[in-house]
């Protein structure tokens, strides 16, 4: 099994432009592998529900956690839906089954003596969920919410022995596939000082009762990071096994346990896994550590892409007021345009500044003018020159048109963005084709066979690269890929309807 996965957004807010990058990465890789690979592939994403900020947000709403995870639930769910990304697993870290594999996996380092209780004193950021030291602050803030007040927690906590694996991590951070080597770099130096860490929040900070309590010490929850990882783990288990083990005795409840284990040995490792820059530490770090407590293999390649900022290079934030919000950019180029953007336009290393005009400009160039046009101008030629008959069916396709391979490559080497800008390339050649050898000339002599029969050959081979072209891109844009198929495919091929309409440039940053 080819197992995908994708970093779990925080419910607390709004799906967003930048949430939509791990997601469409996750459905073209899918999409993909569904396709290509010899056995078959499970695209697992979910929401990550257990933060303090839930309980904070509930409570200014008049409303439970729960209530308020599972509306937010939808509401990412039905962003991504429309965006026509599916997966085959839509994980809330609420279920009831998740709060049972985290409570076995749990109990199991604990056995294995790799969690143990000690009094803790550290500074906390709420935006991050996660431990800072002093040296990491800058003036006193968190590094990455500056807006945030630290918090200076002093409490009993229970421990992971992180530490314990620090040869093992290093290890693995030698060996994993990793695009951005930058990071790798990073996370080697950040294991070569590793340190324990905490792994549980003592309940009574909580003014709502929220969170996944540890069946041996009801008092603390689990930190929220440490479980959101294993929701990963999770889907990879039948609903089936979590059932019988909640209705079975103690001898029942061990031979399940010992399935659980046995069936996440034989789906694992994760063979993809896509997040932003600011989760890889918790995923190659910490979550690996995890894994190699439970036996399991680590993520073999991870993808880690930059953020999107606005023009200046500055995090989008509310106080600057400089974000794009998901659904002003839907409204403006639609569900395929926004695809295109993040998968074409996005970075797939390092960040990337948003600007409306290089956006929009490139939205018009490759989407409007150079695919758009193309399908256009074949299937008119074709309606009003030959009656919209043509026989793609015995002719071979022109390689020096369309050669594929370097997209599946680039896929398969998991750079979506080189794939689909090979795509835009071979698609600008099918022009420059029909610009080279203007086909629409030789209708005037139509009477001439052999004109009529170099127009025919024009035509069928431009319309077959065309086509070819369209079976790759539905991996990146399924509606579009699939509209081009059918104005071609079609018994008789009429004028094609404009797919892109050009949009109007403006001074938009």
């Amino acid at each position: 099994m080819f197992y995908i996965t994708t970093s779990r957004p925080y419910t607390n807010s709004n799906p967003h432009l930048g949430t939509m990058i791990d997601a469409i990465y996750g459905d073209t890789y899918s999409r993909f592998f569904k396709r290509v690979g010899e056995g078959s592939t499970y695209f697992s994403m979910g929401t990550d529900e257990h933060s303090f900020k839930i309980v904070d947000k509930a409570k200014e709403l008049s409303t439970t956690p729960k209530e308020f995870v599972d509306k937010k639930y939808k509401e990412f769910k039905s962003a991504f839906e429309n965006l026509d990304i599916l997966s085959d697993n839509f994980i809330q870290s609420s279920e009831p089954k998740h709060h049972w594999l985290a409570n076995l996996v749990w109990e199991k380092l604990k056995a294995k003596g790799l969690i143990y209780k000690k009094n803790y004193h550290g500074l906390y950021c709420t935006g991050c969920e996660d431990f800072y030291s002093e040296s990491q602050l800058i003036d006193g803030h968190c590094p990455i919410h500056s807006n945030l007040q630290i918090q200076k927690v002093d409490e009993e906590n229970y421990f992971y022995k992180l530490s314990s694996f620090k040869e093992q991590i290093l290890d693995y951070l030698g060996k994993v596939k990793v695009p951005d080597k930058s990071v790798i770099l990073e996370m080697q130096n950040f294991t070569e000082k590793l340190e324990d860490i905490s792994i549980s929040r003592d309940r009574s900070r909580l003014s709502m009762d929220w969170g996944i309590p540890v069946w041996s010490d009801p008092k603390s929850l689990m930190y929220v990071w440490f479980e959101a990882l294993l929701t990963y783990l999770t889907p990879l288990l039948d609903d089936d096994l979590y059932e019988q083990w909640q209705e079975g005795d103690n001898d029942i409840k061990a031979q399940i346990e010992g399935e659980v284990w046995e069936t996440l040995k034989e789906k694992l490792p994760q063979n993809l896994q896509i997040i932003g820059r600011d989760n890889s530490k918790f995923h190659l770090i910490i979550y690996s550590a995890i894994l190699f407590g439970l036996d399991l293999p680590a993520i073999e390649t991870v993808i880690i892409h930059g953020m999107i900022n606005d023009h200046l290079g500055r995090k989008f934030a509310k106080s600057l007021g400089n974000g794009v919000e998901l659904v002003d950019f839907l409204a403006k180029v639609g569900k395929e345009g926004v695809r295109f953007f993040i998968l074409h336009d996005v970075n797939s290393v390092g960040d990337t500044n948003f600007h409306w005009g290089r956006a929009l400009e490139s939205h018009n160039s490759n989407l409007a003018d150079n695919l758009g046009n193309l399908l256009i101008r074949i299937t008119n030629l074709i309606d009003k020159n030959l009656d919209g008959k043509i026989d793609l069916l015995e002719t071979n396709i022109d390689q020096d048109l369309v050669n594929l391979s370097e997209v599946y490559t680039s896929l398969k080497a998991f750079n979506s963005q080189t794939a689909l800008q090979k795509i835009f390339s071979q698609t600008a050649k099918i022009n420059q084709y029909l610009e080279e050898t203007k086909p629409w000339q030789l209708v005037k002599d139509f009477e001439n066979g052999e004109s009529r029969n170099k127009f025919v050959e024009i035509l069928t081979k431009s319309a077959l690269a065309l086509l070819k072209i369209a079976e790759a891109l539905s991996i990146f844009l399924p509606e579009t890929g699939s509209q081009i198929a059918e104005s071609l495919t079609a018994e008789k091929i009429t004028k094609a309807k404009v797919l892109f309409p050009k949009l109007e440039l403006n001074s938009e940053v």
